[in-house]
């Protein structure tokens, strides 16, 4: 039960920011915005609502990264949507837009870094090398 008990309430993060089943503490993101903080999506189909959250809300680039979608079903994978546009100028954009920019990498999600039958795998570790501490 201990597991599943939040350590940190509202007050602390000035408000949570709810999006579908997910929530941020919101003053650990707008820090995050000052530099140096990035956003990883992995299994990127369709249009991504969190990588565009993440950098249209919290001015942070982003890294799409999916081994099947690369350039086929995706259009952000396939780099065909807004990209890097400027603060404030996605605001009236209905189509997939990102403020800051955004990077398709075509690699799937591995505990090893390898390559297997034409596809490249890369770690969680060797995506978040020389990134520095996120937490206290």
């Amino acid at each position: 039960l201990e597991a599943v008990t939040p350590q940190i309430v509202e007050e602390m993060c000035g408000s949570f920011v709810l999006m579908g089943e997910q929530a941020w503490c919101e003053k650990a993101m707008v820090s995050g915005s000052s530099g140096g903080v990035a956003g990883f999506s992995y299994g990127v189909r369709d249009r991504n609502q969190w990588s565009e959250t993440m950098s249209n809300r919290f001015h942070m680039p982003t890294w799409l990264i999916d081994c099947a979608a690369a350039g086929t079903v995706s259009s952000s994978m396939a780099g065909s949507v807004f990209n890097g546009t400027g603060l404030g100028s996605c605001a009236s954009v209905r189509d997939p837009c990102y403020e800051q920019p955004f990077y398709a990498v075509d690699a799937c999600l591995n505990r090893y870094d390898r390559v297997s039958q034409g596809r490249r795998y890369e770690s969680l570790e060797k995506r978040l090398a020389n990134r520095g501490k996120l937490s206290p």
